[in-house]
């Protein structure tokens, strides 16, 4: 919510009041247009090409000029949509533009260069040259397109106003550019070249424009008025003349031409596109707020219509009918590939598999995929036919009377599984699956049926946004808090690093401000901070414990006598501190986008690793427990939160705090019950201060572990650096880094069975990390204050035992 007031800054333009949770609101209806399960992305609207930051610039301009919210909890307000759409619409004309000149650009470069070999080419060479060039005709290439494919009228055709931008360009502003041109290039070879070269008409007005300062609405030689490039870029009016328009118009015809099969869209199939793009967006906008409201609708295409073409729509009437959902096995043929048929009844199967099956059409073998302006393979459109519900319908009811009863009763709609943990109810729970899992002999659950439509609530009865009574002031594991620590927020190319790569748009930075409490002596400040718990890695905070501050020069520390005391930094320790700055920085400021500023110095912090509760003289005590001393974590002094209010900080009774039946662990070294499970039969807190718990005890788990607790650094695993294992081992640090993650190697395929559940590779390495998700395995991996990877005595064994068996192959 906090970053949404940073990106969305208009609440004293508003003519109505403002609602955050309304903004909330619109913000999840603008991510729709980026695309999701249901529906395609608008064409070249993608978070890799700023996407994002176009639709808020688009918000922040348009709702200062409307009545309201677009997104009124979940119901689409038509009227506001279409005027944002028609707004968000000039990104069409922007990104037709960059495409062009693009194409423009290479153009010219070839052009160029072509020229610069005519100086020394023979006309062969150069009749040669102009066969590989085609006319652009742009007073026929419409009228070509049109009569090419035998279709008059369509909804991009000269006397169609299907795009409101195409009727706003004058044929007098073509002629003026035409004859620009023809002007200054007229019988000159460049002229012809440009002429017979296929370049794109935004290089042509480009070229007068902005190389010959030609003025778009004058018929003069030599105008005044210039079109600098600044201008050409920051304002696509400017540049869209009757020519680029007609171009426009071609190239979207194409692109529903090529990816919807449309050969000539006519006005009232682009009308029955933009209905049913905004259909699509309110069916979503009632999935997530109120409900499935109609279990048949799809969206019948694997792309979306071009926002320019999405208008009108203000008045159209928005139905849905309810209808019923699939049953589960028909859920699975409308989504499964034929390679998953095991997952239904054998029946089912044959309909995927066998090819006289009279929907074996809607799983083929063989199928394109188009990125569609997409980066990376699995973000492609995967063109299979959609599943015609009635044919899948028809092929299912000849199959039904051939399942089984077991199948049947799995194969209907039935009411919703609460599972609930009661004691009373212990009973010997059976195995589904005998041999591979075993009876459970004390099953302390109930289950209770609830009728399938029971969370089927009324609109008026959803609770939207948030519940009477939340707390937004309180740490809650998990959830981000930008309270606590003042800051300031702005948009800057910083290079934030996403997925290891530094990002190539804007990043939201967060700048602290300054903090009173961090401007007294460095002494003051190590006497407040040090072995006191504060909050890291804001904004989502996690409990720590300041084991010390250090400054370039000197470090501050907790003497035994609880004194704080200040050490000059050893020429080690200035290195140290070196590192610990460049840590922060990369992980605060080059991962997280948080600006801490210049500090004094940093502070050495062991995170919480868990906390418990106890009971002594009639108060509930908490005792957290830390890291070890010698894996502290540096954290800039500025991104230190005191005094946060935990949400079990709350004062609860006694009781609430250990109810009867409650499963407890015994803590007490000195019991032989100690690590092991028991659940409290009476409560005796308050008046005797004691809990009676009922605990089973294994026959051979008549430990004592107090000799084992007295002696712990004896028992501990040992932790030795990669360098340390390759010296023991006699290999290299490389071979430890490689062979302790995963590492993959092809099959020989001679050897290999072919079979579609047989892998082609095999992982031979120990995985005992993995680098990438900066995951280690415990007991086996862990890292170091300064980051390095450790690896313990177990791991040890494993390395030095695979090197025994496989070392010499």
């Amino acid at each position: 919510m906090h970053l949404i007031k940073f990106d969305f800054n208009f609440q004293e333009k508003l003519p109505f009041d403002y609602n955050l949770e309304s903004v909330i609101d619109d913000w999840i209806l603008m991510g729709f247009l980026i695309g999701n399960d249901f529906i395609p992305h608008l064409p070249h609207v993608h978070i890799h090409e700023d996407a994002l930051p176009l639709l808020y610039a688009t918000y922040n301009e348009v709702l200062p000029q409307l009545d309201g919210y677009i997104n009124e909890a979940g119901v689409l307000n038509l009227k506001r949509f279409q005027i944002f759409l028609k707004n968000f619409a000039k990104n069409d004309k922007k990104n037709f533009l960059e495409q062009m000149d693009d194409e423009a650009y290479l153009s010219s470069k070839r052009t160029s260069n072509a020229w610069k070999k005519d100086a020394f080419t023979s006309n062969n060479d150069e009749q040669s040259f102009n066969e590989d060039l085609e006319v652009f005709d742009l007073s026929n290439d419409e009228t070509n397109k049109v009569t090419d494919i035998g279709i008059t009228k369509g909804a991009f055709d000269s006397d169609s106003n299907a795009s409101d931008e195409c009727e706003e360009i004058t044929d007098q502003r073509t002629l003026t550019s035409t004859k620009a041109v023809s002007r200054k290039f007229s019988n000159t070879y460049e002229y012809v070249r440009a002429k017979k070269k296929k370049v794109s008409p935004c290089y042509l007005i480009k070229f007068c424009y902005g190389y010959f300062g030609l003025d778009k609405d004058s018929d003069d030689d030599l105008p005044v008025a210039s079109l600098d490039d600044e201008s050409y870029e920051n304002d696509c009016d400017l540049s869209w003349t009757a020519v680029v328009n007609k171009a426009f118009k071609n190239h979207k015809r194409d692109y529903y031409n090529d990816k919807m099969k449309y050969n000539n869209i006519s006005k009232e199939e682009l009308r029955e596109q933009a209905e049913g793009y905004i259909r699509a967006i309110q069916w979503n906008l009632h999935y997530y707020y109120h409900g499935c409201c109609s279990w048949s609708w799809f969206y019948p295409h694997h792309y979306a219509p071009y926002i320019s073409d999405v208008s009108d729509f203000a008045e159209m009437e928005m139905n849905f009918d309810l209808n019923e959902p699939f049953k589960p096995f028909e859920q699975l043929l409308a989504v499964l590939p034929a390679a998953s048929a095991d997952c239904l009844p054998p029946p089912y199967r044959e309909l995927m598999n066998d090819p006289k099956s009279p929907i074996i059409d809607f799983y083929p073998e063989q199928f394109d995929t188009d990125l569609n302006g997409k980066k990376n393979d699995w973000e492609a459109v995967i063109l299979i036919p959609f599943i015609n519900e009635d044919r899948l319908l028809q092929a299912v009811a000849v199959k039904d009377s051939l399942l089984t009863d077991e199948e049947r009763q799995r194969n209907m709609h039935g009411p919703h599984l609460l599972f609930s943990y009661d004691p009373s109810s212990s009973h010997i729970l059976k195995s589904t699956f005998p041999g591979i899992f075993p009876d459970i002999q004390d099953c302390a659950v109930k289950i209770e049926k609830i009728e399938m439509n029971q969370f089927r609530i009324p609109r008026n009865r959803i609770v939207h946004g948030l519940l009477p009574g939340v707390k937004l002031d309180v740490v809650f594991p998990g959830f981000p808090t930008l309270k606590r620590i003042p800051h300031i927020a702005e948009l800057l190319f910083a290079d934030i690093k996403l997925f290891q790569q530094p990002s190539k748009n804007q990043s939201m930075i967060l700048k602290i401000g300054n903090r009173p409490e961090l401007e007294k002596d460095i002494m003051e400040i190590a006497s407040d901070l040090i072995g006191k718990e504060v909050h890291v890695n804001w904004p989502m905070l996690q409990a720590a414990l300041v084991q010390e501050l250090w400054t370039a020069h000197e470090k501050y520390s907790k003497a035994a006598d609880e004194k704080i005391i200040c050490n000059a930094l050893s020429e080690q320790e200035q290195n140290m501190y070196k590192t610990y700055v460049n840590i922060t920085r990369r992980n605060e400021f080059e991962r997280r986008g948080i600006d801490a500023g210049q500090q004094k110095g940093l502070a050495l912090v062991r995170l919480a690793h868990g906390l418990r509760k106890y009971f002594e003289e009639q108060k509930v005590l908490i005792k957290r427990f830390y890291a070890d001393i010698n894996n502290t974590i540096p954290v800039s002094l500025s991104l230190l939160v005191q005094n946060a209010l935990e949400d079990w900080d709350s004062k609860c009774a006694l009781e609430d705090l250990y109810p009867i039946n409650a499963k407890v662990f015994i803590s007490s070294v000195e019991s032989k019950y100690y690590g092991f499970s028991g659940f409290i039969k009476e409560n005796h807190l308050m008046t005797k201060g004691t809990l009676t718990v009922s605990c089973k005890l294994s026959p051979v788990a008549d430990l004592n572990f107090c000799d084992i607790v007295a002696d712990y650094d004896n028992y501990a695993l040992k932790w030795y650096t990669a360098y340390e294992l390759a010296k023991f081992l006699h290999t290299s640090v490389d071979v430890i880094n490689r062979i302790t993650g995963c590492v993959y190697v092809l099959l020989d395929e001679s050897n290999v069975i072919p079979s579609k559940n047989t892998p082609l590779k095999a992982n031979i390495g120990l995985e005992l990390k993995f680098t990438k998700r900066n995951q280690i395995i415990p007991d086996f991996t862990c890292r170091s204050s300064e980051g390095h990877l450790l690896y313990s005595s177990k791991a040890f064994d494993i390395i030095r035992n695979y090197k025994m068996k496989y070392g010499k192959h």
